[in-house]
C-alpha cells in the first residue's frame, strides 16, 4: 500500500505528508522572499527595455540549449555532465509529482507514467547518478583551482544523489509489490530480485523508507537551497531574462546631472542596480570568469569569482540589515550589525589591486553561464576611485591628464596627428565637405611609430581600390575609450560631446579605423550622446574591398611558393565586443597566408593585456599578459603573428621579443621580433602581397613616435 494510505501513530500518512510538505515549502519561500526584498530595497532602478520575445528567446536558449554551458570552458566534460543533470532533474519532477499526488491521496497517479516512459525513466536514474559521482571527482579529487572543495557542494551532489536512490527504490518497491511498470522498468526489474526474499511486511517496510526517505531528502533539499550559493538553479532563468538587450561593447551611462547621487561609481552595494544585486544571487562559484581571466592568468590579483563572491557575501550581511532600517530601526536597535551598513565596497570588500588589474577584456562575461557581468560592476567601482576618491595607478593618471591637456592618452608623444601622412597628400575633411569614407587615425595609429606603419600601408591600399576618403586632422581628439574604461566618465562624455560635434558638421558614408576601441565607441557608446555613424573595422572593410574585387586576392600565392604560416590574434574589442572574427582571417587568407589557430582564439581568444588602460601602465615581467599570449602564438610553429589592434600590435611584438631567446634570430623587417616570428597587422600583410614587399613602407615615413 501507499504510506500516504497508511496510519502512523494513529494519524493518517496523508495528514503527515500535507503538513511536512506545507513546512518545506515554507522554510523554501520565506528565504526566497527575504532576498528579493534585499535587492528591490537596495538596489537602483533597472530599466528593463528590449522585447520581451527577445528577452524569452534568449533565455530560453541559455537555460535549455545550454550554449555558454557547452561552448565556454577548458573541458567539455563538465558541459555535458551539467547538461545530463539538468535534464534529468527535471525529468525526475515529474515523478517527484506523482509522489506529491499519491501523497496527497494514494488514489491519485499520472496515467501517462507507465509503459515505455519508464523505459526512459530508467536511463534517467542512471544518467543524473552518474553525473553527481564524476561532480564529486572533478571537484574533491581533481581539484582544479577555480573550484572550491567547500562541502556545501558536496551536499547538493548528496540530497541529488538521494533522491535518485530514493525515488528509483520507491519504483523499485512499486513493482515488487503491486508489479507496476512491468516490463517496463527494466533497471528496477534488475533490482527487484534483491527483495523478493523479504516478507510480504518486510517488502512495505522497504516501501515506507524509501517513500517517506525521499520526503525527507526533498524537504531537506528544499530548506537548503535558498540558503546556499545553489539557489541559481531558480534565480538564473530571471537572471538570463533581464540581460541587458544592447551591444556588448556598450556601458551603461552615468547621469552626472544626477543631483541626488551620492557617488559617480559603485562606492556601497547600492549604487548597483537591483539586477546588479540579482547577478550576485545568481553566481553558483563555479569559477569559468576565473578559469579564462587574462589578469589571473597573469598571477595578477584579480580574480572575477572572488570579486562576485566578495560581493554576494556582503549582500548577504548588508540584506538583513537593510530591511530592518527600512522598517525603521535604529543604529541602536542593530547594535554591532549596524557597522555593515557603512562598510565601503572598496578596499574592504574588493581590493583596488584586483580592480586596476582588470583588462576589460570580457572574457568573463562571455564565460559566465548565468548572465553576470563582472566587467561592469569593476568598472563602476572605478568610477568610484577615479572621479569621488580621485585615485588610480600612475601610468593611468598620466594618460587620463594627457587626453585632458593634448587630446590622446600618449605621454610624451612629439608628433602631431598628421605627422603619419607626410608625403602621401591624405585630404582632410573641412566642416561642411563630404566623402565617401572617414578614416579615423586614432590616437596610438597617429602617434605611434610602429603603427604608422599600419596606417600608410591601408592608405596605399584604399588608393589601389580607388576608394574616396579623408581623414580630420588636427580636428579628431581621443574618444574617451581609455577614460571610460578606467573610471573617470566625466572625461568620457566630455570627449564624446566634442568629437560627435565634429563629426556631425561632415557628411559621409561610414567611418572606417584600425582601432577597434575606437570603433567599439564611435559605434556602440556615441549613440546615447547623439552620434549614430556607421563604423567599419579596417579588416572588414579590406575583406569587402577582396570580395568586391576592387583589391586583387594572391591567395594560394605564386605558382611553388610556399605560402607564410600565419596565427591571428584575435583583438578583444573586435571579437568578443563587436562578433567580428571573419574579416581578419579573410584579409589574411586573401594575401597567400596559411592560417592555424592557436589553442585559444575566436570568443575564447586571450587577450594582449593593453585593456582597461593598460597600454599606459608599466607592469613586471612575471604579470604580463602579452608574454602568456606571446608563448601562445610561439606554440602554434607560425612564422607570422597577424593581429588588427594598434594596441594589440604593440602588445604582441613586446611580448614576442621578451619570448624570442630560443632562435636568437635578430629584428629584421619592420614588425620582426627577435627570434624569428614577424608580428604585422593584417593591413600590412595584404599590401606587401598585392603592392609589394615596400607597399607599406615608403621613404615617407613621419618622424616623431609616441613613448608608451
Amino acid at each position: 500500500m501507499v504510506p500516504s494510505g497508511l496510519q502512523y501513530l494513529g494519524i493518517p500518512g496523508n495528514l503527515i505528508f500535507i503538513v511536512a510538505f506545507a513546512l518545506a515549502l515554507a522554510s523554501f519561500i520565506v528565504p526566497l522572499h527575504a532576498k528579493y526584498r534585499w535587492i528591490v530595497t537596495m538596489g537602483r532602478p533597472y530599466p528593463v527595455g528590449g522585447s520581451p520575445a527577445a528577452r524569452l528567446g534568449n533565455m530560453l536558449r541559455q537555460v535549455f540549449g545550454a550554449t555558454k554551458i557547452l561552448t565556454t570552458g577548458r573541458s567539455r566534460l563538465p558541459g555535458v555532465m551539467h547538461v545530463w543533470m539538468f535534464y534529468g532533474f527535471i525529468f525526475m519532477q515529474l515523478n517527484n509529482l506523482e509522489i506529491f499526488l499519491e501523497g496527497v491521496d494514494p488514489s491519485l497517479r499520472l496515467p501517462f507514467m507507465s509503459g515505455p516512459i519508464l523505459v526512459l525513466i530508467d536511463l534517467v536514474y542512471i544518467l543524473v547518478f552518474t553525473s553527481c559521482v564524476v561532480f564529486a571527482l572533478i571537484r574533491y579529487v581533481g581539484r582544479p583551482r577555480r573550484l572550491s572543495t567547500a562541502p556545501e557542494s558536496l551536499y547538493v551532489l548528496l540530497f541529488i544523489a538521494g533522491l535518485v536512490v530514493t525515488e528509483f527504490g520507491t519504483e523499485t518497491l512499486r513493482l515488487v509489490l503491486t508489479g507496476h511498470g512491468a516490463p517496463y522498468a527494466w533497471l528496477a526489474g534488475m533490482v527487484a530480485p534483491l527483495f523478493l526474499h523479504a516478507s510480504p511486511a518486510g517488502r512495505q517496510i522497504w516501501y515506507d523508507i524509501f517513500w517517506w526517505g525521499h520526503l525527507v531528502d526533498l524537504g531537506a533539499f528544499m530548506w537548503f537551497l535558498p540558503r546556499s550559493k545553489h539557489m541559481h538553479l531558480l534565480v538564473a532563468p530571471f537572471n538570463l531574462y533581464l540581460e541587458p538587450i544592447k551591444p556588448k561593447g556598450q556601458l551603461p551611462a552615468v547621469d552626472l546631472e544626477d543631483e541626488k547621487a551620492e557617488s559617480f561609481g559603485a562606492a556601497k552595494l547600492e549604487d548597483f542596480t537591483w539586477k546588479g544585486l540579482l547577478d550576485l544571487l545568481a553566481c553558483i562559484e563555479c569559477g569559468r570568469c576565473q578559469d579564462v581571466c587574462p589578469a589571473y592568468a597573469a598571477g595578477k590579483p584579480l580574480s572575477p569569482k572572488e570579486i562576485i563572491v566578495g560581493l554576494k557575501h556582503h549582500l548577504h550581511a548588508k540584506g538583513p540589515v537593510a530591511l530592518r532600517v527600512a522598517a525603521g530601526a535604529s543604529a541602536e536597535d542593530l547594535g554591532p550589525r549596524a557597522a555593515v551598513l557603512e562598510q565601503p565596497l572598496v578596499g574592504e570588500v574588493v581590493s583596488e589591486e584586483a580592480l586596476w588589474a582588470c583588462t576589460t577584456c570580457r572574457a568573463c562575461v562571455q564565460a559566465c553561464p548565468l548572465g553576470i557581468d563582472p566587467m561592469e560592476k569593476i568598472v563602476d567601482m572605478r568610477r568610484h576611485l577615479a572621479m569621488d576618491v580621485g585615485e588610480m595607478p600612475a601610468g593611468m593618471a598620466v594618460a587620463i591628464s594627457s587626453i585632458e591637456e593634448r587630446g590622446h592618452p600618449w605621454r610624451g608623444a612629439a608628433a602631431s596627428r598628421m605627422d603619419w601622412a607626410e608625403g602621401l597628400d591624405v585630404p582632410v575633411l573641412a566642416p561642411g565637405e563630404e566623402t565617401d569614407v572617414l578614416l579615423w587615425v586614432g590616437c596610438t595609429a597617429a602617434l605611434d611609430a610602429r603603427n604608422r606603419r599600419v596606417l600608410r600601408a591601408l592608405v596605399h591600399l584604399l588608393r589601389k581600390a580607388d576608394v574616396p576618403f579623408a581623414v580630420l586632422g588636427d580636428d579628431e581628439t581621443c574618444t574617451g575609450d581609455p577614460a571610460r574604461r578606467m573610471g573617470n566618465e566625466y572625461l568620457f562624455q566630455m570627449q564624446a560631446a566634442t568629437n560627435v560635434q565634429t563629426l556631425s558638421a561632415r557628411r559621409f558614408r561610414r567611418i572606417v579605423s584600425t582601432c577597434p576601441h575606437c570603433c567599439n565607441t564611435l559605434r556602440n557608446e556615441y549613440p546615447d550622446f547623439g552620434g549614430h555613424f556607421t563604423v567599419t573595422h579596417h579588416s572588414e572593410f579590406l575583406a569587402e574591398l577582396v570580395r568586391e574585387g576592387r583589391l586583387p586576392s594572391v591567395a594560394g600565392g605564386p605558382a611553388g611558393a610556399q605560402p607564410a604560416t600565419v596565427t591571428l590574434h584575435d583583438p578583444c574589442y573586435l571579437g568578443r565586443y563587436n562578433g567580428q572574427f571573419a574579416g581578419p582571417r579573410d584579409v589574411a587568407a586573401a594575401a597567400g597566408g596559411r592560417l592555424v589557430e592557436m589553442r585559444r582564439s575566436g570568443t575564447m581568444s586571450f587577450c594582449c593585456g593593453a585593456g582597461g588602460g593598460h597600454a599606459f601602465t608599466d607592469e613586471p615581467a612575471d604579470a604580463r599578459v602579452n608574454i602568456l599570449r606571446a608563448r601562445q602564438a610561439r606554440d602554434t610553429g607560425a612564422s607570422v603573428l597577424a593581429t588588427a589592434c594598434p594596441f594589440c600590435l604593440i602588445m604582441m611584438e613586446d611580448g614576442v621579443k621578451a619570448t624570442g631567446t630560443e632562435r636568437d634570430a635578430p629584428a629584421g623587417a619592420p614588425g620582426e621580433a627577435a627570434g624569428g616570428m614577424q608580428v604585422r597587422d593584417v593591413a600590412e600583410i595584404l599590401a606587401d602581397a598585392i603592392l609589394g614587399p615596400e607597399g607599406g613602407r615608403d621613404a615617407g615615413e613621419a618622424a616623431g613616435q609616441a613613448q608608451p
